[in-house]
């Protein structure tokens, strides 16, 4: 059944929500809620078919896991890489969910970056831009590929996309 959560500071939990650590271990969820209190959340969301895109930022995520303040949610696939790179107590990993859900997980999560590289390939060029649509509708800060894909993706002044060289 679809779950609908208004977007708010105060949302509350999705009921039956799995999350992981970064080990693999499934976690409370408080912890998850714990975290993105303490940290910027960083997201992304995709599947295996964004192997090369999530190669792109991995050093970007390595150095800023170290610098920053900060906490990764990734829904879906999860880069092998990223489980070495970023502290355990900050990666948080969620399964792929139906689309029946999947608006009402990512207001759950309530990001506050999130992430769309994109690799140079044919097939890149002939998608269509809904992951920054998705990022400026839950009022997240787009990072983006500076990639045709992304490039004039903005619905307005008020969300643009900061895009940076693949």
């Amino acid at each position: 059944f679809p779950v609908t959560i208004d977007i708010v500071d105060s949302s509350p939990p999705l009921p039956n929500l799995i999350v992981f650590d970064g080990s693999g271990k499934r976690i409370d969820e408080n912890v998850f809620y714990e975290a993105r209190e303490k940290n910027k959340l960083i997201v992304w969301g995709g599947s295996p078919t964004h192997e090369k895109d999530l190669e792109l930022v991995l050093t970007s995520i390595r150095r800023i896991s170290r610098q920053e303040k900060v906490a990764f949610a990734f829904v879906g696939y999860t880069h092998r890489a990223l489980l070495e790179i970023v502290p355990k107590d900050r990666l948080f990993l969620f399964s792929l969910v139906p689309n029946s859900v999947y608006i009402s997980m990512m207001q759950m999560i309530r990001g506050d970056i999130g992430i769309a590289p994109v690799a140079e390939h044919p097939f890149n060029l002939g998608k269509s831009n809904p992951r920054v649509m998705e990022y400026c509708f839950f009022k997240w800060l787009p990072v983006s590929s500076n990639y045709p894909t992304y490039q004039g993706a903005a619905p307005g002044p008020s969300c643009t996309p900061l895009h940076r060289s693949s």
